[in-house]
């Protein structure tokens, strides 16, 4: 993740229950860690931007590839380094680096640049786009690839006018040791293309309820937008796709996902 409203951040006077609340919650879409995997195979070294909790990189070590995961939270990137520590020592090569997408900078290039799911969107602007962009260019070798998902957005999904969600029941949440209820609300600015959405994990203990927030901040991009910023900042799209399963990007498509490759 990438925001100014990180997950974990928001309760900074309790226990950092934010990263393990955060990994119980937000899964992943479904086929998504499949379909990079295996648009990995073959590559020597893997950079992903927004690494969170580590998701992707515990199974990409397990296949053997060189990992590098870059990550804005402390919190989320010592919660992945305990992930990391499952995989033996004489395993692949694992590198956790605090960092922000818009102006890494690291001694090495990549093979392959993952940004997965919906994390371009935490960026706040087009112009944040831009400088993730340039910084990926920067680090990929000739020929390498970006690949990237977020969810399918179109401005008449969603009107004119700026509207609030209340917060209401969403799902129940039980792993490390803790179980919560989760509560979703939120709202959308459609003239700035951002949508907020707050979460609510009220979780039982011994000494009464507890309430832990946690806000996400998008600023969405239209397909033809993202399009545009891939192709101005140096790459060509190889996949443009409406799901992991490889069907077409259609107007009625949910996710659109992008396998884009730096032009020599």
């Amino acid at each position: 993740m990438n925001s100014s409203d990180h997950p974990s951040r928001e309760n900074e006077n309790g226990p950092r229950l934010g990263p393990r609340l955060f990994s119980l919650l937000h899964t992943g879409t479904p086929g998504d860690l499949e379909y990079y995997l295996a648009q990995c195979e073959g590559a020597e070294s893997v950079l992903e931007l927004g690494c969170g909790y580590g998701r992707f990189l515990l199974p990409m070590l397990e296949r053997g590839l060189s990992v590098t995961g870059l990550e804005l939270d402390p919190d989320m990137l010592e919660y992945a380094r305990q992930m990391m520590a499952r995989v033996p020592e004489a395993g692949p090569v694992a590198r956790l680096v605090e960092g922000d997408m818009r102006t890494f900078a690291l001694d090495c290039f990549f093979d392959r640049v993952l940004i997965p799911f919906n994390t371009l969107f935490c960026l706040q602007s087009d112009e944040d786009v831009r400088a993730t962009l340039r910084q990926v260019t920067k680090h990929l070798r000739p020929g390498g690839k970006l690949i990237l998902d977020v969810y399918h957005v179109e401005a008449e999904d969603l009107g004119s006018e700026p509207f609030e969600e209340a917060k209401e029941f969403l799902a129940t949440v039980d792993g490390h040791g803790l179980v919560a209820e989760v509560y979703e609300g939120g709202g959308w600015e459609p003239s700035l293309q951002q949508v907020r959405v707050e979460y609510e994990f009220h979780i039982q203990t011994p000494a009464g309820e507890q309430v832990v927030p946690q806000v996400i901040s998008h600023h969405y991009l239209y397909p033809s937008q993202l399009r545009a910023l891939l192709e101005s900042a140096g790459f060509e799209i190889e996949r443009w796709d409406g799901d992991f399963e490889g069907a077409p990007f259609v107007d009625e498509s949910s996710q659109l996902v992008v396998v884009a490759r730096l032009k020599a």
